[in-house]
């Protein structure tokens, strides 16, 4: 298993994420989500992790009655 690499981003070099308040937030779905990491491809670029909540399971037993 290959270990975690820290490496630093400025603003403006991952498309799609902004930098609120010192931390990292990628769009989806309409609304910004903190960014929880990245993942390099083989091509080299890096895609964020985005590090949105699941649906709590007393909500979905309310959708299904």
């Amino acid at each position: 298993m290959k270990q975690q690499e820290t490496a630093y981003i400025c603003d403006g070099e991952l498309p799609g994420v902004r930098i609120l308040n010192g931390t990292a937030y990628g769009e989806a779905g309409g609304r910004w989500w903190p960014v929880s990491g990245l993942l390099r491809t083989r091509d080299g670029d890096l895609l964020p992790v985005l590090d949105i909540p699941q649906m709590e399971e007393g909500s979905r037993r309310e959708a299904a009655v």
